[in-house]
C-alpha cells in the first residue's frame, strides 16, 4: 500500500521511551498497524533512531534532539529531559504534517510518559496509552496505585477473588522489595495518573499468553 492510500487509513504517531526494552514492543505493534494499511511513523531519540531503523520496515523513524545528551543523567533527569524534548519538536512535527496533508490522528504513548496525553489533547490528537509490561503486571501495579494492594506485601494475595494465588516473592521486585528502588516506584506507579482520560488503553500481551486477563479486565 502506498503512502497516499495509508495516509487515508489514518497516521499513527508512536512514542516510546528510548530504550530497547520499552522500544521493541512498541515496534511490534507498529508493524501490525502498518499491515492494517495505517501509516505510522516512530518518534524517538536520534541515538535510539540510529539503533531500530534496520528493523522497522515500512515504518517512519523521526529523531528529535541528540540521545547522547540524555545518557549520562540521573533516571529523573532523563526523564524531564525526554519529555522537554518531546514538548518542543512534537508540535512543530505535527505542525508540518498537517502541511504536507498527513496530520496526525493519534498518539500511543509508552506508559512511563503519562504527560504525553495531555499533550496529545492540546494537539487534537486521540490518546493511546501503551503498557509495555503483561496485563497481569500492569494489574498488580494499578491496584498498588489505587491502595487495593499494600507494600510491602507480606502474604499471599490475589489479583481479583478466585484468581491465582501469588507469593510476595511471585511480584514485581518493586512491590515485593520497595526499599530496594525507592526512587523508582513512583515512577512505576505514575503511569496510573491520568489513565481514566486516556481514549483508548493497549497492553503488550495477547489471549492465548494471558487467558486469566478476562477475570481481571475489570480491574483496570
Amino acid at each position: 500500500m502506498g503512502d497516499e492510500d495509508q495516509t487515508k487509513s489514518g497516521h499513527v504517531l508512536v512514542l516510546p521511551l528510548p530504550v530497547q526494552g520499552h522500544i521493541n514492543p512498541m515496534v511490534q505493534f507498529s508493524k501490525r498497524l502498518v499491515s492494517k494499511g495505517i501509516k505510522v511513523t516512530l518518534f524517538t531519540t536520534t541515538l535510539a533512531s540510529e539503533s531500530v531503523k534496520a528493523g522497522v520496515g515500512s515504518i517512519s523513524v523521526v529523531p528529535f534532539a541528540d540521545g547522547s545528551q540524555f545518557e549520562s543523567s540521573s533516571g529523573d533527569e532523563y526523564m524531564e529531559k525526554i519529555k522537554i524534548a518531546v514538548c518542543k519538536n512534537l508540535p512543530d512535527f505535527a505542525e508540518k504534517q498537517e502541511r504536507l496533508g498527513c496530520p496526525i490522528k493519534c498518539l500511543v504513548y509508552d506508559s512511563i510518559m503519562p504527560w504525553a496525553l495531555p499533550l496529545a489533547k492540546e494537539l487534537g490528537f486521540i490518546g493511546a496509552v501503551f503498557y509495555t509490561q503483561s496485563s497481569a503486571v500492569s494489574a498488580i501495579y494499578y491496584q498498588v496505585n489505587k491502595g487495593l494492594i499494600h507494600i510491602p506485601v507480606e502474604g499471599p494475595t490475589s489479583l481479583v477473588p478466585g484468581s491465582v494465588t501469588l507469593e510476595p516473592h511471585d511480584l514485581p521486585s518493586f512491590v515485593y522489595k520497595p526499599d530496594v528502588y525507592p526512587a523508582l516506584l513512583p515512577l512505576v506507579l505514575s503511569r496510573f495518573s491520568n489513565i481514566d482520560e486516556a481514549d483508548w488503553l493497549l497492553f503488550n500481551t495477547y489471549e492465548k499468553l494471558e487467558e486469566e486477563v478476562k477475570l481481571i479486565s475489570f480491574v483496570i
